[in-house]
Order: structure tokens, then sequence, then C-alpha cells
């Protein structure tokens, strides 16, 4: 079902809360809540009901409804005693009292697609599109009109990828083998895109188009971006990604981030997901400009993971207007893996308020850390309400201090990666690059282990295998979990 609702849209099929077109962040529990208010908005919902529907068969106490419901006033603007949406009678439960629009929920997407990527000049070999590819308006006088488009705002992050010489492989190749070469491309591509959340939306005979942010919205699309491309690239190379196709095959890769309006077709039978917005063109400009094996980033992109990666700027890229060009960057990889949103460039903090009680305690465990006795502090918070800045206030201070300070993200989308935390520890208190050889790194595991008067083989197989440095596991057998 779609309701909607003073400035609010939130659609139960895509599971998204919109306010003025940009997407609401809720928690399951939250939105399930805000779904079961307006679903039942005709009569009083008492807490005893919410509660069975929230958590069936399971005992939670009225603290987490309360949670619930002050992260839904919360998301809805309601402050103080003001309330315009959702009413609370004491005693017997809560009401949606605002007026609300609703509509059947739309048939579920098919795989999505968008706007076609523009044609290399010259180029004679596509690979084969899926019928409900979306074609230009001009291409059948049958299709939906573009008037039908029923879309909305996002901020996205586009990567547009194609194959580096592309019309010379495909002359050398013949169209049999270009066609497998693009569907073993495209393979590897879907698998890393999706890993980061990203959704391809076209493909064409050199290469695809990729959304990160939408359909599904992500607070850090170009982070996500960025990591797809570089891992993309990498996995590329690998000697078992293109068995049986020519050595040498590389991308072009582009990458812009901007609002872009998104939607499915209103009367598309397949459901088609379109995007349309500059960015589209920038950052299929980009990947046309970029060399054989090279990501090339806007300045806007570059803004929001400039702390994360390694880069430079390079020649402005010209635009139709006269006179003006628009800042390029080079990434060339990663410095270091972060969670969470991403600094917007150098913007400044405001300033530090309160919290005195929670940073004394930080410093109180660090002083019993110091005199041996190992501290471990657990924060735990609704999103948005510190605890990042708390942590980063406490680094701060730590300034001038003999305290070696590191930080370990567990990250959204490597979840089934082990230790992952302990590996960007490691990684960063021994300063191990990201793309050391397995030689290199094992070396400087043992000397630093053998520096810390630990040099045991298995302490050393047991890190080298954190690090994702193959080794033989045959000697730990014999040890107990």
């Amino acid at each position: 079902m779609r309701y909607t609702f003073g400035d609010y849209v939130l659609d139960t099929q895509r599971q998204e809360l919109h306010h003025a077109g940009e997407p609401v962040k809720l928690r399951r529990k939250v939105f399930q809540v805000l779904v079961y208010l307006l679903a039942h908005r005709e009569r009083v919902v008492p807490k005893q009901e919410l509660l069975e529907h929230l958590w069936p068969d399971q005992f939670v106490g009225d603290e987490a409804l309360k949670s619930c419901m002050k992260a839904l006033r919360h998301a809805l603007g309601e402050r103080g005693r003001t309330s315009h949406f959702v009413h609370t009678l004491h005693g017997q439960g809560y009401r949606f009292v605002a007026a609300v629009a609703a509509r059947e929920p739309r048939p579920a997407d098919a795989a999505p697609h968008a706007l076609p990527l523009p044609e290399a000049e010259g180029a004679t070999h596509q690979a084969e599109l899926p019928s409900h590819a979306l074609a230009p308006p001009h291409a059948e006088p049958d299709n939906t009109p573009w008037d039908a488009l029923e879309g909305e705002y996002k901020q996205v992050t586009v990567l547009c990828a194609a194959l580096a010489e592309a019309l010379a492989l495909a002359a050398c190749l013949g169209p049999e083998a270009m066609h497998h070469l693009m569907r073993d491309v495209l393979a590897l591509a879907q698998a890393t895109v999706q890993r980061y959340e990203g959704t391809i939306i076209q493909v064409s005979g050199e290469g695809f188009l990729a959304l990160f942010g939408a359909p599904v919205a992500l607070e850090d699309h170009a982070r996500r971006a960025v990591l797809a491309a570089l891992e993309l690239r990498q996995r590329l190379h690998a000697p078992t990604a293109l068995r049986g196709q020519p050595p040498g095959v590389a991308l072009r890769l582009g990458l812009a981030s901007g609002p872009l309006v998104v939607g499915p077709l209103a009367h598309d039978p397949q459901r088609s997901y379109t995007a349309a917005g500059a960015i589209l063109q920038r950052a299929t400009h980009l990947q046309q400009r970029a060399a054989p094996d090279t990501l090339l980033v806007s300045a806007a992109t570059y803004a929001l993971v400039q702390d994360e990666v390694q880069g430079e700027a390079c020649e402005p890229l010209a635009c139709e207007a006269p006179s003006s060009a628009v800042s390029v960057y080079t990434i060339h990889g990663l410095k270091q893996r972060r969670a969470g949103v991403p600094r917007r460039g150098a913007w400044p903090l405001s300033r530090f308020v309160g919290r005195v009680q929670e940073l004394a305690l930080l410093h109180t465990r660090l002083a019993q850390a110091v005199r041996g006795q190992g501290q471990v502090v657990g924060i735990v918070g609704e999103p948005g309400l510190g605890k990042s800045r708390l942590l980063a206030e406490f680094a701060h201070s730590l300034d001038g201090q003999a305290v070696t300070y590191c930080e370990g993200h567990c990250l959204a989308y490597s979840s089934a990666t082990p230790y992952l935390p302990v590996r960007d520890l490691l990684r960063q208190l021994w300063d191990l690059p990201d793309r050391a050889r397995a030689a290199a790194l094992t070396a400087t595991v043992q000397q630093r282990l053998g520096a810390a008067g630990v040099a045991s083989e298995a302490e050393t197989l047991l890190l080298l295998q954190c690090l994702d440095v193959p080794v033989d596991l045959a000697p730990l057998a014999a040890l107990s979990p």
C-alpha cells in the first residue's frame, strides 16, 4: 500500500518513507509500527495489540514500544506535546489522526532498466538485451509515453563502465566471441555491484550503467560505488576471472554523484526502472574520457570519499556551456574503509556540547587500561544520537598523549567477512597496505610478532589467515577451539 499524509509518502512495497521527496531512515520495528497504525487508523490501537504484532511469541516490556514511538515521533517531526500525526490516549493506546490518502500497491518491479547509454561511434557488436529493456521514446510508437513517468528525486551515484578498445576487440574476436566476453564481464559486474547493494539498470554491447542509492536508498552511495568500481577492476585481473577470454581485458570507469529523477514507468507491465538527469551524462562522459583500467570521478563524488581514497586531480572536463569545465579526479585505491555516513569534504563540525559524563567515563577507562587493566566499553544509542561524534571527540582529546588510536569498522556489505574490524586494526597498527604481496605481509607479521615476543607458528598462521594471506592451516589442526 502507498500512504500519503502531509508531506510524507510511505510505500509498504519498497519499505520506504519519504518526506518532501527525501528518504527518512527508520528502524524496521519503527517502520512496522507506522504501517500498522496507518492500516488501522480508523480506531485506537491498544499497546498490547502493537506488542503482539511487533514481537509475536516474545515477552517484551513497554520500554521497547516506547522507544519505537519516540523514534517515530522524531521521524515525523513531532516535538514536545505537539502531535499532528499520532495521538497517545493514555491507558488506551495510539491512533493515527492525520488525513491519509491510500492506494493499492503496484506489482513488484521486474529486473530494473533505465536510459540507454550512448553507443560508441562505429560500434558493430551489441550484447543481446532483454526484451523489456527501455528504449528511447521514438523507438516504437506503442511505447509507454514519457509523461506517464512517476518519479522522485534521489541522491545517487552513477557508475558507468565500458570495455576499453571495444571496437578493436569486436573486430578481432568476432560477434560470437565478443558476446561471450561481454556475458562473462557482465556476470562479474552483476555480482560485484549487488554486493554493495547497487543496481545495474542498463547494459550495452560495451558495458553497463549502475545506480547506487536507488531504488534502494543508501546514505553512503558514493563510497559503495567507489568500492564496487575498484573491486570490479581488481577482480577482472584475477587469473580465474575470465577463463578462455583474451588477456588484458580492461574497463574504463566513470562515477558521478548528484540528484536523479528515478522511478518505474506507470503503465509498463514489466515495471522498467528508469532514471533521468545530468548525472547520467556526467558519468558517461567521465567513462569515455578515462584511460583503460582507470577510474575517473566527479568533484561531488570525490568530496564524499576523499578521506578514504588515494586520488589526485586531473585535467577538468569540458562542458557544453562556453568557458565552463568540471573538476575531475582519478582514484587509484583505498586508504581505509569506513562505515556510516561519509564526511562531506572539509565541512566543519558544530560545537561539541554535553556528554561530559560519557567523555569522562572513557578517559577513566583509558587510565585503567594504561595501568594494565584491559577495558571494553559499549556505546549504545539510537541512530543520530551522537555515538560517532563522541568517539571523534575522545580521539581528538588524545592528541599529545602517548596513546595509539585506531578504528576498525563493521561494514554492511562485508557481513560475511569474519573478523573484519580486527583485520582493519592490524593493518592500521602495522601499516600494512591493502595490495601488499603475500611474501611482504608474511615477513612483516613475523617481524612484528617477534618484536612483541610472540613468535610461535600458530599465532603467525592465524594472523596471516585473518589478513587474507593464503596459508597452510594443517599445523593448526591439533589446536583446540
